[in-house]
Order: structure tokens, then C-alpha cells, then sequence
């Protein structure tokens, strides 16, 4: 399980996520929803300890994680997609991914399997892909370090519908395979289609944990993200 416990994160001296605690278990989708500067990125960054002066318990499996580097957390089976993609914009697709990826030729071609257009853009430079291509290039790059438990921060930014439907049957297989995914998504519905639970956060804090069927009514949406589903 990853569990955080009392996470504190600071951008200066703006104290922008406070005592955040919540927990994914193997196989299962937690959603983060919340309005736009609440802190969801922000949390992602101090789990995966891009964050200096970062405050809390981080532990992937019972391994505690909280003071160590972020290819040390990576290492315990934590990947991250961050908002944004941040690939390597003058290599090619290939090279951004072969400079994460395991040995490993069947993830490398079950990895392709889901995302066919990575595989037909290899030998393009990255930074010449278009928004939606680039962000499967970032899914993909974390899927090859084999995480245990991922945090896919807006997959769903500059997509097509037909790659959103794809990719939402990729988080199924995943999900299917044992993995634990935490999904920051703007896209609610998408977003409560694919979490098995759902946190709420609103100006750096936990206000709700439930199910998507909790949510169905909408206020607590309404309430803490904008909108009503």
C-alpha cells in the first residue's frame, strides 16, 4: 500500500499542502479532485520529494520513503507523471524512453500495445509530437520504470476522445494487474468512472474521502471542485 500521513509541502514560505493523509491500496484507483491551485500537484511533488523542506510519512509497501531522494522512491515502485509531460524535448521518443525503461521486452511491447502511436513515433524528436502525443510519450515513460503505484497528474490534457477512451481502458488493465494509481483529473467524469475512491481537496487539505457513488448527487462537488456531475 502507499500511504502518506501528514504531508506538509511548501512553495517559500506559502504553506500550500497541509497534513495530507491518504492511502492507495494494489489494484485500486484513488481519485484527487479539486479546483484549480488546491493543491493536488503540489501533493504529487512532495510524495515523490521534489519539494524541499517537504514534511511527512511516505512508505510504498511499509518502506518508508520520506526523507529519500526521488530516484530512491522511484526505485521502491513509485512513477510519476507529472502536469506538463517534461519530456526531453531535442530527443527523440525512443531515447526519452529508453532512458527510464527496464530491460524488460515484454513491458516494453505490452507498453506499445497500449499506446500504438509511441511505437510509430519513435524516431521523431519529442518536442516536435503534438500535445496529445507527447503526453502518451509521458505515460509511457513511467510505465517502463514497472511502478507499483502511479500518479497520473491530467493524463487526459490535449488528448483525443478516442485515446481518453483508450486510456481509460489502459487504468482498467493496470488497475487489473495490480497496480495503484492515484489520478488527478479535470475531466470528472472520466475521473469517477475510472477511481474506485475519491478524495476531495480543497486549499491544501483532505475535506472528503468516499466512493464515486457517494458523489453522485453532486454537492460535494458542486462544493469543493465548481461543478456538479
Amino acid at each position: 500500500m502507499l500511504v502518506v500521513e501528514n504531508l506538509d509541502v511548501f512553495y517559500g514560505k506559502s504553506h500550500a499542502v497541509q497534513q495530507v493523509s491518504f492511502n492507495v491500496s494494489p489494484g485500486e484507483v484513488v481519485a484527487l479532485l479539486g479546483r484549480n491551485g488546491a493543491g493536488k500537484t503540489t501533493t504529487c511533488s512532495g510524495v515523490m520529494g521534489l519539494r524541499p523542506g517537504t514534511r511527512g510519512v511516505v512508505k510504498v509497501n511499509d518502506i518508508a520513503v520520506s526523507k529519500a531522494m526521488p530516484h530512491v522512491r522511484v526505485k521502491a515502485g513509485l512513477a510519476y507523471v507529472p502536469q506538463g509531460r517534461l519530456l526531453f524535448d531535442g530527443l527523440t521518443v525512443e531515447e526519452n524512453l529508453r532512458a527510464v525503461a527496464s530491460r524488460d521486452q515484454q513491458l516494453w511491447d505490452s507498453v506499445l500495445e497500449v499506446f500504438p502511436r509511441v511505437g510509430e513515433r519513435l524516431n521523431q524528436i519529442a518536442g516536435t509530437l503534438s500535445g496529445g502525443e507527447q503526453q502518451m510519450v509521458a505515460v509511457a515513460r513511467a510505465l517502463l520504470t514497472k511502478p507499483k503505484y502511479l500518479l497520473l497528474d491530467e493524463p487526459t490534457t490535449g488528448l483525443m476522445p478516442s485515446i481518453v477512451d483508450r486510456l481509460q481502458e489502459a487504468i482498467a488493465l493496470w488497475r487489473g494487474n495490480g497496480m495503484g494509481i492515484l489520478l488527478i483529473e479535470e475531466q470528472i467524469p472520466f475521473a469517477l468512472a475510472s477511481a474506485d475512491r475519491v478524495y476531495l481537496m480543497d486549499v491544501g487539505r483532505i475535506v472528503y474521502e468516499g466512493t464515486p457513488d457517494d458523489l453522485n448527487h453532486g454537492e460535494m462537488l458542486k462544493r469543493h471542485v465548481g461543478i456538479a456531475v
